[in-house]
């Protein structure tokens, strides 16, 4: 998705910057240029979400997160954990 934001910076600031640059300063832009402005929002939000899931995929993916390791280690040890 990075890579994906990248990109679309890229393509903006190489093509369609240059067109919207001569537009006057109370026209409309264009659809492709209002698509290109909304694509990296959409973009970086999805990659705050899927950043903020990874330790509900990273837990059931078999893997063990902080708080599972200090809980099996208070169960191994027969105590409460203070």
């Amino acid at each position: 998705m990075v890579l994906l934001g990248g990109i679309n910076a890229l393509w903006f600031t190489l093509a369609e910057h240059r067109q919207l640059a001569g537009f006057a300063s109370g026209a409309p832009a264009p659809m492709l240029a209002k698509v290109m402005a909304g694509g990296p929002l959409a973009m970086w939000l999805l990659v705050i979400l899927l950043g903020r899931l990874l330790p509900t995929f990273a837990s059931t993916g078999g893997g063990s997160t902080s708080s599972t390791r200090s809980a099996r280690s208070t169960q191994r040890s027969g105590g409460s954990k203070v």
